[in-house]
């Protein structure tokens, strides 16, 4: 009877195996981590650059700003010592005072912002002109001079003209350096945030992988592969009881009777056995 049974691989018997981890998965898992791990990297990458570029804008707009308030200043200080000329008025003498020492201290702070090689060679030339500007000045203040000298002379104008060409060159200058930054911060902004959003999907999808073959692999444990004919169940590479398998896998200590159909089957065979 047992020879009429068809005859089944050991395929046929066992379940889906659990899926394994050859070489070429651990691979494909390298991979992956490693492109994460460079996506990542050329992502931080990105963010220092665009930190970077932002600063530069950052410092080029103060560097507009200490500019214009050393221009600012020495228009002030000019103005200031000439009202003091004419009027001998004290508060335009503390004024001008003011505005001489905060000229000094907006181009201190100019030449220390100063990266461009261009404008620091500017900002040189613009230093020695105001401070022969201001030398002339303090040099009026302590003379007589009428309202009809007032008027310049032309040594004086010139000083005064070469100070505002200085400034309005280190202005265009770093304009034009204002307007690159700025290109340069934007396409390093885009750069981030599009760095940062195939790593956040790429990231996305590699869990949704894992978690699907973690739950495949559970899925698949699950699985009990029982002896049509014996009713064993396969424990690894053996071949087991009922018993001693929830024994070894369930921790179960097992306790043996008989149900009443097994002991209405057993009664039937008998009384036929006697009968006959």
């Amino acid at each position: 009877m047992i020879d009429d049974l068809p005859r089944m691989s050991a395929s046929t018997l066992s379940p889906p195996s659990l899926p394994s981890t050859p070489r070429s998965r651990v691979l494909a898992a390298g991979a992956a981590a490693a492109c994460l791990v460079l996506l990542g990297t050329i992502t931080f990458a990105a963010h220092i650059d665009r930190r970077h570029a932002r600063q530069e804008v950052e410092r080029t707009l103060q560097v507009l700003a200490a500019l214009r308030g050393t221009s600012g200043a020495m228009s002030e200080a000019q103005a200031h010592q000439r009202g003091f000329l004419l009027s001998r008025d004290e508060r335009f003498l503390r004024a001008y005072e003011v505005a001489e020492a905060a000229a000094v201290q907006q181009m201190t702070r100019l030449r220390q912002l100063l990266t461009d090689q261009d404008a620091i060679r500017l900002a040189a030339q613009l230093h020695d002109v105001s401070n022969a500007e201001f030398a002339e000045l303090d040099e009026e203040l302590g003379g007589e001079i009428s309202p009809k000298d007032m008027v310049k002379a032309p040594e004086h104008l010139q000083v005064q003209l070469r100070a505002a060409v200085l400034v309005d060159q280190i202005e265009a200058r770093e304009h034009s350096l204002l307007t690159s930054r700025e290109l340069r911060a934007d396409r390093a902004s885009a750069a981030v945030n599009l760095l940062a959003g195939t790593l956040v999907l790429l990231t996305a999808v590699s869990v949704a992988v894992s978690v699907r073959y973690f739950q495949h692999a559970q899925h698949l444990e699950r699985l009990v592969t029982v002896c049509a004919w014996s009713n064993e169940i396969k424990l690894g590479e053996e071949w087991v009881t009922v018993t001693e398998y929830l024994a070894r896998e369930q921790g179960m200590r097992v306790t043996h009777g008989i149900s009443p159909k097994e002991l209405a089957r057993i009664e039937a065979e008998l009384e036929r056995k006697q009968g006959a």
